[in-house]
């Protein structure tokens, strides 16, 4: 298995998740979004205890 490349292993490394309150605009659009979903969707699931299931919220709902 080659080496990941350092700038990758360091995103990786040093990434934290924010909490939803402080996430602002401009948002991703549907082209921009559907191949980090699919990149996200080949995230290991250790056990398969259930299928990725994702929501898309736009317009209002995304106001809400």
């Amino acid at each position: 298995m080659p080496d990941p490349q350092p700038e990758v292993l360091e995103f990786l490394l040093s990434r934290r998740s924010r909490p939803a309150k402080t996430l602002t605009g401009p948002v991703p659009d549907r082209a921009a979004l559907m191949p980090l979903l699919t990149a996200a969707a080949r995230t290991p699931d250790h056990g398969k205890l259930e299928p990725w299931r994702f929501l898309v919220l736009e317009g209002a709902a995304l106001q809400r």
